[in-house]
């Protein structure tokens, strides 16, 4: 196994890294959005 492939394992390993986090991420950010969309006090008002 050269260096060049060795590099370009690398580089290929840091944007699977940085496209999981950035998935991730947006699940997170998208399920506390829905979440506080969905909660009890967007619900308040249809409870009473």
């Amino acid at each position: 196994m050269g260096i060049k492939n060795l590099y370009k394992r690398g580089v290929m390993g840091l944007y699977g890294v940085a496209y999981a986090v950035a998935a991730l991420a947006m699940t997170v950010t998208l399920d506390v959005s829905t979440v506080a969309a969905h909660g009890e006090r967007s619900q308040e008002p249809f409870l009473r």
